[in-house]
């Protein structure tokens, strides 16, 4: 393959890792507590291998790195919801959950009760508290979360929410499920103030990764023709060869 083409080729991957990205975030607008997924691109140096009469032969081709994917932690709007087990966090902060592979974190406040009556997130992981997790009782009445994160029953307070804080949010990485990890960092405990009856909704604005997901599509198809046109010219110049 030419320099020119490894070039283009190099583009095409990293465009198509930004689609991946892009893609997922439309797919999780309606997700609560969602954070976006960005790509930042960079400039690669490779040294080229092909011998030929082209420009750039036997010197350096710049190729595009797609770098790190980084995460935009943006707060998303918050909305009520009525329901008394949704919670949103205003400013800095995380909720703790149980995971098999360990506490993970999350923005999503969306919580419920499972058939055992333990308080879980949408998804089912439980949700850490000062008294662990919390399982509750078919006799347990009233159960209510206050704005200080105190969980209560008609019988009192049980625990209260879990909510800690990083000190570079760099360090948290995607871990499913609208779930972050930090295996590189502690978290503190924050000083966070609760909205109850809300929740936290996507960061993803809708119509700006539509509008960015359509001009990279056309980009993308514009270099993928590119490409094969290329290829075309290559196998008419070899078959003009063999006349």
């Amino acid at each position: 393959m030419s320099s020119t083409g490894i070039i283009r080729l190099s583009h095409l991957i990293a465009m198509r890792r930004d689609l991946d990205k892009l893609a997922n975030n439309v797919a999780n607008i309606g997700t609560p507590g969602f954070k976006g997924q960005r790509s930042s691109f960079k400039e690669h140096l490779k040294e080229a291998t092909q011998s030929g009469p082209e420009p750039n032969a036997n010197k350096y081709v710049s190729l595009v790195d797609t770098g790190l994917a980084t995460t935009d932690f943006t707060p998303g709007p918050i909305e009520s919801t009525g329901n008394p087990l949704d919670v949103a966090i205003k400013g800095d902060g995380w909720f703790v959950v149980q995971t098999p592979d360990g506490n993970r974190y999350t923005r999503d406040g969306s919580f419920r009760l499972n058939s055992s009556g333990q308080l879980v997130t949408a998804v089912g992981h439980p949700v850490v508290t000062s008294s662990g997790a919390l399982t509750f009782s078919p006799n347990d009445r009233n159960i209510a979360i206050a704005s200080d994160g105190a969980i209560s029953t008609a019988q009192g307070v049980r625990g209260r929410l879990m909510v800690v804080k990083f000190s570079n949010s760099s360090d948290l990485s995607p871990a499913g499920n609208n779930l972050f990890d930090a295996p590189k960092s502690q978290p503190v405990p924050a000083d966070a103030r609760l909205s109850i009856g809300a929740i936290e909704k996507s960061n993803v604005v809708g119509a700006t990764e539509m509008v960015n997901l359509v001009k990279l599509t056309r980009t993308y198809e514009m270099v993928a023709n590119m490409m094969k046109k290329d290829d075309d010219s290559v196998e008419m110049q070899r078959l003009s060869d063999t006349l």
